[in-house]
């Protein structure tokens, strides 16, 4: 499969248009202060639909950027494979001794395993062994701790999130097991009601939430501020 082909699937995965990957990439381009960020509909229509066409540098960022990729990624649907440059910089005939530099973008991120919750029955105003104090451990990726801000926020763990697939669509949702059904609870102020499938056949719980990249309020329109009907948080 050609590379805008697939960077059309990705698109399409998304649910998000030519246009509306053009307004994003010009969020972009004025925190880079460089028009060559910028993308256009017709432009990536182009990409999508020739088979010689090649970004820049610059635009292929910021499909990376839109699209939730590495930089590696989008390189590799090109057909070039950053994970070969340190083999290929080994077999030069380079005969000054030399320090060599690699982006730490080739590398999966690392992860840390922190405390995602604490025996509630615990006293804390007695000297305790820490390992008996904690109920549960939870894997972070260090993408995600390095941007918490502890002096002016505040952070907390409660009840896992989880990613869930439902075959022609994907949820992030608390979950509750009965029997053979899974249920996806929302939140009490979520439009969105409670829903069940059958597990595993209908759904497949991909994973834990460990992090977000957008905000977890929004103003939602008027019509939906009615929250009567929707079930409360268990």
């Amino acid at each position: 499969m050609d590379p805008g082909t697939r960077l059309k699937e990705v698109r399409d995965r998304l649910g998000i248009t030519t246009r509306e990957v053009a307004l994003f990439s010009k969020t972009i381009a004025d925190a880079e202060g460089n028009a060559e960020f910028l993308i256009s509909a017709p432009w990536l229509t182009q990409i999508e639909n020739e088979k010689t066409a090649l970004p820049s540098i610059f635009k292929l960022f910021t499909l990376a950027s839109i699209y939730g990729l590495s930089y590696p990624q989008v390189l590799a649907l090109y057909g070039v494979d950053t994970k070969k440059l340190k083999k290929y910089h080994s077999e030069m005939p380079i005969a000054k001794t030399h320090i060599t530099e690699y982006g730490s973008g080739e590398e999966r991120p690392a992860s840390i395993e922190i405390p995602i919750r604490f025996d509630a029955g615990m006293n804390l105003g007695k000297t305790n062994l820490l390992p008996r104090m904690i109920e549960s451990w939870g894997t972070v990726p260090l993408e995600f701790i390095q941007h918490f801000d502890l002096r002016h926020h505040s952070y907390g763990f409660d009840r896992p999130i989880y990613f869930v697939d439902l075959r022609n669509e994907y949820a992030c949702a608390w979950c509750e097991l009965v029997e053979d059904k899974l249920l996806l609870l929302a939140h009490h102020l979520s439009p969105v009601k409670t829903r069940m499938f059958a597990f595993p056949r209908e759904a497949e719980i991909i994973g834990q939430v460990t992090g977000v990249a957008m905000r977890l309020v929004v103003s939602l329109p008027e019509s939906r501020h009615d929250t009567s009907k929707l079930p409360s948080q268990p």
